[in-house]
Formats: C-alpha cells, sequence, structure tokens
C-alpha cells in the first residue's frame, strides 16, 4: 500500500463548498419584490487586459486589509509521477523572492503585524495576506513580490520536501484520517481526487527546482487568478493595485489531461488490518455530485437530515438509541466534477458488524422511506439560521465570490438562499436521494485489527450469495 500525506483542509478555509451566508440586512419578506433577500455588501469587479480578474470589497468598519488570490492550480494539475508539485510550488512563495530572502520576508511581514497564509487543495491555490490598514501599501509591494517575483531557491525546495516527506511518515499514526485516505482512494481510484495533495513518499524526492519553476509559469499566471481585495481602503489604493498587477505576464494555460471519473462499481467491502489499533474507522462511500447539479440543494437538506446535524437519523439511532458510537456523520462534498457521498464512523472492535449492520439499515430505510414533513422544515430551520453567520465580514464575502466565481454559480444563488431553501419540496429531496444515494454500491472501508473483528467480517461476507453483503477484502498494513 501506498503511504499518502495530505495538506489539512483548514488551509483552505475559504474554499466551502456549501452557500454559507451573507453579513448584510435581511429585505423584508412583504417589500415590493415579495422575495427574502440579502443585500450583499457593495463590490466591483473588473478584469485587466492580462486577464487577472479582480474584485474591491470596501469596509471601514475595522482597519484591516486582506488581499487573496485564487488560483486554478491544484493537485489535479500535478503531472504524472509527480504528485505534491502543485503544493510544494505554491509553498515556496514564501521562500523569499528576487529581492528578498525567506527570512527577510517573514521578518518583514512581522513587523509590519501582517499574516500570510498559502494552501492548496485538489483544484485550486489559495495565497492571503493581511494587515493593518495603515500597512496597506508595504503589504501590497511584498505580496506582489510573492506572486510575481519568486527565487524558488534550491535550498528551499530541500527543506520544503523534507517536511512533507516527514508528514509522510507520520500519518497513519493517526487512524481516522487514515481511514479518510484510504476511503478516497477506494472511491476516485486512478482520478486525480484521489491522489492526494501532497503526493507521496514515491513521488515527492522526484520533484526537482525546475518542475517547481515549471508549474509556476505554467499555472500562476493572472490569467488563471482571481484577485479579492476587501477591507479599509480607497479608490487611489484601488487604482494602486490595478497599475501594480497590470504588469504580471500572462501565459496560454494548458491544464493536465485528467483521468475521467468512472460510474458507480459494484460494493466493495475491504479491511485494512494494522496491530494494536484501540478502535475500528469505519466509511461507507461512493462518487457524490458536482457542485453545480441541480439536485445540490436538495441533497443538502436530505443530508441535514440523514448525518449532518447532531439530531440526525444516524447519530440519532447509531449513538444516542443504541450507543454503538460517540458520533456518526454523513456529508456530500460537491465539487467541480463529482465529489464523494460518506457516511464516517468509528467503534470498539466488537461493536464493527452491529455497527455496519445497523448503519445499512438505515441507510436502505432512508432512500426507500424518505424523509418526512416534519424533518424537512427541521432542516430549513437549521441551514436558514446558520446562513447569516457564514459571511460577517467582507473577507468571508470576498471568499465566496470568490469561490462561487470558480464554480461559475450566480451572486443570486446567495441572495436569493432563503426563498430557494423555502422552495424545497419534501418529493424533491426525496427523489434527490433516491437519484443520489446507493446502498448497494457503497465502497466499505474497515481500518481496524483483523483479530479483533476478523471473523466477524467474515461471516458477514458469506450473505453475499444473497446479495446483502459484498465478500470482505482484507489487506495488512503495510
Amino acid at each position: 500500500m501506498k503511504l499518502q500525506f495530505t495538506i489539512p483542509k483548514l488551509a483552505f478555509l475559504f474554499f466551502v463548498l456549501a452557500e454559507l451566508g451573507c453579513s448584510s440586512s435581511l429585505k423584508n419578506a412583504n417589500s415590493a419584490g415579495g422575495d427574502k433577500q440579502f443585500q450583499l455588501r457593495s463590490y466591483s469587479e473588473q478584469t485587466l487586459p492580462n486577464g487577472l480578474k479582480l474584485i474591491f470589497i470596501r469596509d471601514s468598519s475595522l482597519p484591516k486589509l486582506r488581499m487573496s488570490a485564487l488560483i486554478k492550480m491544484g493537485s489535479w494539475d500535478d503531472p504524472k509521477g509527480l504528485g505534491g508539485v502543485s503544493a510544494v510550488t505554491a509553498r515556496m512563495l514564501e521562500d523569499g523572492t528576487t529581492k528578498l530572502s525567506a527570512i527577510q520576508v517573514a521578518d518583514q511581514l512581522s513587523f509590519m503585524g501582517a499574516e500570510l497564509a498559502i494552501g492548496t487543495d485538489h483544484e485550486l491555490t489559495n495565497i492571503s495576506a493581511s494587515t493593518i490598514s495603515l500597512n496597506r501599501m508595504a503589504l501590497l509591494q511584498i505580496y506582489q513580490d510573492i506572486l510575481m517575483k519568486p527565487a524558488l531557491p534550491e535550498r528551499e525546495l530541500t527543506r520544503r520536501k523534507s517536511q512533507v516527506l516527514a508528514g509522510l511518515a507520520k500519518i497513519s499514526e493517526d487512524p481516522s484520517s487514515y481511514a479518510d485516505l484510504l476511503i478516497n482512494q477506494s472511491v476516485f481510484k486512478a482520478h486525480p481526487y484521489g491522489q492526494l495533495v501532497s503526493g507521496s513518499l514515491e513521488s515527492v524526492p522526484k520533484i526537482t527546482r525546475s518542475d517547481v519553476v515549471r508549474q509556476y509559469f505554467r499555472y500562476i499566471r493572472p490569467n488563471n487568478t482571481w484577485l479579492a481585495v476587501s477591507g479599509d481602503f480607497d479608490g487611489a489604493f484601488e487604482k494602486q493595485i490595478v497599475q501594480t498587477f497590470s504588469v504580471w505576464s500572462e501565459s496560454k494555460i494548458e491544464p493536465e489531461k485528467r483521468a475521467s471519473q468512472t460510474d458507480l462499481p459494484a460494493s466493495g467491502l475491504k479491511l485494512v488490518s494494522k496491530p494494536n489499533l484501540n478502535q475500528t474507522q469505519i466509511r461507507w462511500a461512493h462518487l457524490g455530485i458536482e457542485r453545480k447539479n441541480p439536485d445540490y440543494l436538495a441533497l443538502r437538506l436530505g443530508n441535514v437530515i440523514l448525518g449532518q446535524a447532531f439530531t440526525s437519523r444516524l447519530n440519532q439511532r447509531i449513538r444516542d438509541d443504541l450507543g454503538l458510537t460517540y458520533g456518526i456523520s454523513s456529508r456530500f462534498e460537491a465539487r467541480k466534477e463529482r465529489g464523494i457521498f460518506e457516511i464516517s464512523t468509528f467503534c470498539r472492535h466488537e461493536k464493527t458488524t452491529e455497527v455496519l449492520k445497523e448503519t445499512r439499515k438505515l441507510l436502505q430505510n432512508f432512500v426507500d422511506d424518505g424523509i418526512t414533513s416534519k424533518e424537512l422544515e427541521s432542516a430549513k430551520a437549521l441551514m436558514i439560521a446558520q446562513f447569516p453567520a457564514g459571511l460577517e465580514t467582507s473577507g468571508q464575502l470576498a471568499g465566496t465570490l470568490l469561490s462561487y466565481r470558480f464554480f461559475e454559480l450566480p451572486d443570486g444563488d446567495l441572495r436569493n438562499f432563503i426563498s430557494r431553501v423555502e422552495a424545497v419540496t419534501k418529493s424533491q429531496v426525496n427523489e434527490a436521494i433516491r437519484k443520489h444515494i446507493f446502498p448497494n454500491k457503497l465502497q466499505i472501508l474497515i481500518y481496524s485489527d483483523k483479530t479483533q473483528v476478523g471473523d466477524a467480517l467474515v461471516n458477514l461476507s458469506k450473505l453475499q450469495a444473497t446479495g446483502q453483503w459484498p465478500a470482505v477484502e482484507v489487506e495488512d498494513f503495510k
């Protein structure tokens, strides 16, 4: 088995696939239009001749400024055999410019009280910097050098690779994270979503400085980037932003050829065994939906009922009623291409088979019988109540607008969020559930000690002839 490591999801907080909300006022439902709408903060957009797309959101309520660049470069843009090169390239932007060493970059940012955050996901890279507005010109100077004039030095590449490899060596020490990696590989197979962001023990040592330089000039280009500026600034600073980034040279973007996603395979049940694990990790998953799927909102509501909320069916039955786990949840992770539908939990070894059976039974009933009107109203109330808190600052709005630009979604989806949620019917949710959840096509991953659970799972697989369970594939941890 290949040991792999991924960039933490928290490194890319703004890249939230769910619509979270808006901080501004809610129009009265009895107003002229009769629709419940959020009035988004004022913002302006323009595209420079070199292709850079700019978003400006002014907010003088606090003396802060943030710049966030969203670049269409992620692990799915890694050349074959060079997994992790996009993530390494992005992180090396803070390792010195043509004017400043890595230490000097860190010292200058620290001196002005600035924060720099760089994160890479499967599809995107975000480079954001923030400081008090008094230092905005100084921040702009170093930020533009980081984006446009990185040194990408050999010695820093060696250090970055060592850090990644050290992380790779430790990933299996967290059973929950390791189980997540295994189920992703089972579901996505050769597709880039199954290849983890920071690469593998085999690929990272192969990355050379020439690879990093090539990746930088291939993808970190103005015509492949959105830049959002939010916070306390004036028209003069807007003009300075335009002038500064207008000299950034564009290039033709030629994305890597990506493996296509396949239809859902037959269900599989794999036990990956590691001695002396204290608990059993269990994952059920299959391909989900893309972000632009018209059933996205109905499935979000359905998932609140199934396993997202604390009062969800999964948590109520498996945790509260049966006492089989301390927590169980489900999710639809919608991406540019089809993401994942997943149920995740952990349990005592001796409860593994019972958790499998009860969860499978609950999910099948959920698909067959659907949700109730009462459950739908509760899910709508929860989703609407949580909505406004998601964008209380101009920086949060900037992050969501960047995400919407990448997914090519209309801003009206934000303004009309409450009306859209309230308009979803029970029959629409139930139809979406039946259309996108397949209990008989789930990949089931058990990460446990086979000496504790192996016999029980083998007995379970004897039901294969009845079509109820697949045969168990046992693989020892390596």
